[in-house]
């Protein structure tokens, strides 16, 4: 369903439609900070500085990357791996099966993180100590980990946490479930910034 068929099918009335980058920075306390909202097919970056949107960019790795890298390595099909991505995701695995599954993933994680951290470089002297993950693709395990242990551009360790639902008092869970590809969507429609 495209978005402009949910919007009418629900019967909202749009007042003002906000680009996702803005949406999501919007929800963020700190100054200074990056967005990396991590999709199917890739990542937008967002930077922010002195409260402001700077700087977007995207690189072509997301979810299904981490999918496509995990059926290769484990010499298994797209859908197995795409189940195994979730059952990992939702720790629905025994401790053995979760150590597997991520030494497979090691190296995706590493050039994710890798690819996120060359976008950033132009921005190397003033990059933003807080690093926020949302999306879909932002829920694999060691995401955080990864970008933590790869950021030679900085001097010290940055803060890396998940923007969800909870992250600005001014949003309201109502329906008691947290759908993260919904999330840009919604908070493009819903921001007053």
């Amino acid at each position: 369903m495209c978005n402009s068929h949910l919007i009418f099918s629900l019967g909202l009335n749009i007042i003002k439609v906000v680009a996702t980058a803005q949406a999501l920075t919007a929800l963020v306390s700190a100054n200074e900070a990056i967005v990396l909202d991590v999709g199917f097919s890739g990542t937008g970056i967002y930077v922010m500085g002195n409260g402001l949107l700077i700087k977007t960019t995207w690189v072509a790795l997301g979810g299904n990357f981490f999918t496509q890298s995990l059926a290769r390595v484990a010499q298994t099909t797209m859908p197995i791996a795409k189940e195994w991505k979730h059952a990992l995701t939702a720790g629905d695995l025994t401790a053995q099966e979760a150590q597997w599954l991520n030494s497979h993933l090691d190296t995706a994680r590493q050039r994710w993180s890798d690819a996120v951290l060359e976008a950033l470089k132009p921005l190397a002297l003033h990059l933003p100590r807080h690093i926020y993950l949302t999306g879909g693709g932002s829920k694999l395990p060691g995401l955080a980990k990864s970008l933590r242990l790869a950021s030679a551009m900085y001097h010290y360790a940055p803060e890396v946490t998940s923007l969800k639902i909870n992250s600005s008092p001014t949003i309201k869970n109502l329906v008691g479930q947290f759908d993260e590809q919904l999330f840009a969507l919604a908070i493009g429609l819903g921001s007053r910034k």
